[in-house]
């Protein structure tokens, strides 16, 4: 009867250690998710402040986009 049951408990020894460590990397994942989120929402809001008004006509100029009528200068 105790061979039975120390077998019983080996038995489940192995899928009960595999379903914590499971768990464990589960929580850690969701952590990962959670931040990946958090920086694609920065990125985001990054990207589209890039695409609006002083910020895109600084990165135009940068490239050397001028409007109609200006002169352009280069600087030595």
């Amino acid at each position: 009867m105790a061979i039975a049951a120390v077998l019983t408990v080996y038995g489940y020894a192995g899928p009960v250690q595999g379903w914590f460590e499971a768990r464990e990397r589960t929580g850690r994942t969701r952590a990962e998710v959670q931040e990946l989120r958090r920086e694609h929402l920065q990125v985001q809001r990054r990207l589209q402040a890039a695409r609006e008004g002083p910020a895109l006509e600084a990165l135009a100029r940068a490239d050397g986009w001028i409007y109609p009528g200006e002169t352009p200068y280069l600087a030595r």
